[in-house]
């Protein structure tokens, strides 16, 4: 671990250093911030992405450039808010508001501190896997060419992911790290909702392959076959 943790390290301030050679001047800094609270803006309560520590009335509009800039180095993987689980899903997007992930989940786990990577390995209580959970079913789904929405509303409520399988159906991806895993409110609305028509929905947790009703309970591992 510590050899990894060594790489890891590396790999993270060359990134920071290619900011400071490759990035425009006048958008180094806000580009490192952002890439800096990537880990941070993840363990938030939302887990959505916002500037307001950037700059006190810091806009997606505003710094649109600096995180597109990160996308297109390959850095960060975003996460768009779509305001319908519905086909097709980019006609409901909502852009300003977004999830920033890191694009290695390993990397993550260095940016929050070595204590993740040995609470992962020896099962300890206590510790928050959520933004690495979700990290790594993001890195996943976008390893499998889906392209990153979660649901968002405000009477619903809000579901980790929602992708398209064949063009024509969407499936919803809630992602679980605690032992409460079948408490999702906000899955079982647009489920319940005639308006959506959704015929599957999976649950991504610490718990054993189970199937209840249109939930479908998967260990987090097997994201790789979605």
């Amino acid at each position: 671990m510590g050899a990894v943790h060594s790489v890891q390290g590396d790999i993270i301030r060359l990134y920071r250093e290619d900011i400071s050679q490759y990035a425009p001047d006048e958008h180094k800094l806000v580009i490192r911030e952002i890439f800096d609270q990537i880990h941070s803006q993840l363990d938030s309560q939302s887990k959505r992405f916002t500037f307001a520590s950037i700059a006190p009335r810091g806009t997606y509009e505003r710094y649109e450039n600096q995180v597109l800039w990160l996308v297109d180095a390959g850095v960060a993987l975003p996460a768009i808010s779509v305001t319908e689980p519905r086909h097709p899903l980019k006609l409901s997007e909502k852009r300003s508001y977004f999830k920033l992930f890191m694009d290695d989940v390993g990397l993550l786990c260095r940016a929050c501190g070595m204590d993740v990577v040995k609470g992962i390995l020896s099962d300890r209580l206590g510790v928050n896997y959520g933004s690495v959970y979700e990290n790594a079913v993001a890195q996943e789904l976008k390893a499998h060419g889906h392209d990153l929405h979660y649901f968002r509303n405000k009477k619903l409520g809000e579901v980790d992911f929602v992708c398209e399988r064949g063009g024509v159906t969407v499936l919803p991806i809630e992602v679980k790290s605690g032992k409460d895993y079948k408490r999702h409110s906000a899955l079982h609305n647009i489920l319940s909702s005639p308006n959506y028509e959704i015929e599957q929905a999976i649950v991504l947790c610490e718990g054993n392959v189970n199937e209840d009703g249109k939930v479908a309970y998967l260990p987090i591992y097997m994201i790789m076959f979605v």
